[in-house]
């Protein structure tokens, strides 16, 4: 699986407009915390889903404060092209979380991510090479609902070829 990188379209949005780096910092930061999305290029934070956890043990627990905000129904939109959007977060993944079958080490799978384009993975969306990036573990975690196993994604989640028992090791 891979993350649609927007940071291409930010530089240049930096270097058209010749914004200073400072400036455009304390403006950004103020619009990010009035959720607030410069030029449409930038997306807000993602939310903090609710846990699912409703049994409170102690005062000020999750099951007590319940926390976060609801999944989005459907959680995950198949984009037709090779894609699927996470509409509580807002990220693009890849449809096809292995479209070669290939294992790699660590390094070579963030070159692979990075030479991802229209025409492989199963892609029709118009990226070029650059656009993607394999995802962080915080990002991979944002895709796990703890109410399922086996795999840990909602029922309805149009990605295909997901592994389990996968690690990567650097060579």
């Amino acid at each position: 699986m891979f993350f649609l990188n927007n940071l291409r379209r930010r530089e240049a949005i930096f270097r058209k407009n010749l914004i200073p780096v400072w400036v455009a910092l304390i403006v950004l930061s103020g619009m990010f915390l009035m959720g607030a999305s410069p030029n449409g290029c930038m997306p807000p934070a993602a939310p903090v889903a609710k846990t699912g956890q409703t049994t409170s043990y102690a005062p000020g627990d999750d099951g007590d404060l319940q926390m976060g905000v609801a999944s989005p129904s459907p959680r995950f939109t198949d984009n037709v092209n090779g894609t699927v959007t996470d509409n509580l977060t807002g990220l693009i993944w890849t449809q096809d979380a292995d479209c070669d079958g290939t294992n790699r080490t660590w390094s070579e799978a963030v070159d692979y991510c990075n030479g991802l384009a229209e025409g492989t993975c199963g892609l029709s969306d118009g990226s070029s090479a650059g656009d993607w990036r394999l995802p962080n573990v915080r990002e991979l975690h944002t895709l796990v609902d703890y109410a399922y196993d086996a795999p840990a994604l909602t029922t309805s989640h149009p990605i295909k070829k997901l592994q389990f028992d996968v690690h990567f090791e650097d060579k």
